[in-house]
């Protein structure tokens, strides 16, 4: 990392981030900003560097639903009709 090209915050959030895995809301909280603000300073750091775009969105991956099976037994005759 060319730490000329960097601002001495972007140089604290790219390290914490980078290097200790801290999450936007914990490296919000050490420099005292939004978490929305940690992201765009790393979007600038990442574009000073040459690096491409941070994406906007992340990908989560949905849990199952489990859903309860129904026995048609159990089900009143007039219901099923």
């Amino acid at each position: 990392m060319n730490k000329d090209l960097l601002t001495e915050k972007q140089r604290q959030a790219m390290f914490t981030r980078y290097t200790y895995r801290w999450p936007l809301e914990r490296i919000a909280l050490k420099l005292g900003i939004r978490r929305q603000s940690v992201f765009e300073l790393l979007e600038r750091a990442h574009l000073r560097l040459g690096f491409p775009r941070l994406p906007r969105t992340t990908i989560r991956k949905l849990k199952p639903r489990w859903r309860k099976s129904v026995q048609l037994s159990l089900i009143p005759e007039e219901t099923i009709g």
